[in-house]
């Protein structure tokens, strides 16, 4: 009897090794997996990386280029206020006119500052001379 149950004994213990070799198998593919989740885990960090630079790379293209319509709109916007040959000849005329009054008037005031100058200096003389004639020189 003691033999059966020595027997019975080595029979658990070959079972229990048996199991426990299988739980080693097991417990490999667990971490396979695992590895594999964590390198899919990598792969969503870097999708949702790359998501949130492409979605603020798009709002700055939303911001700062401008779309066909933007585009047609301005340009609508410009060839309703061209003018004609005629106008433009009329506003050349007009501009050449200002700037003829201005340099009229910029002659005539390059030529009172130098009286003003000339006064100026015979105005310091004088007093000069009565620096010197007071003895406060």
């Amino acid at each position: 009897m003691e033999k059966a149950i020595i027997k019975k004994l080595k029979e658990h213990d070959d079972h229990f090794v048996a199991i426990a070799k299988r739980f080693d198998t097991v417990d490999k593919r667990f971490e396979e997996v695992d590895s594999r989740f964590e390198h899919v885990d990598d792969q969503m960090d870097f999708l949702a990386q790359q998501s949130l630079d492409h979605t603020n790379r798009l709002e700055w293209l939303e911001e700062n280029v401008a779309t066909k319509t933007m585009l047609a709109d301005t340009q609508a916007y410009l060839e309703s206020k061209m003018v004609t040959k005629d106008e433009f000849q009329r506003m050349f005329d007009f501009m050449v006119k200002k700037f003829e009054k201005l340099e009229h008037e910029m002659t005539f005031m390059h030529r009172a500052v130098l009286r003003i100058e000339k006064i100026g200096n015979t105005n310091t003389k004088q007093i000069d001379n009565i620096k010197s004639f007071v003895g406060l020189v």
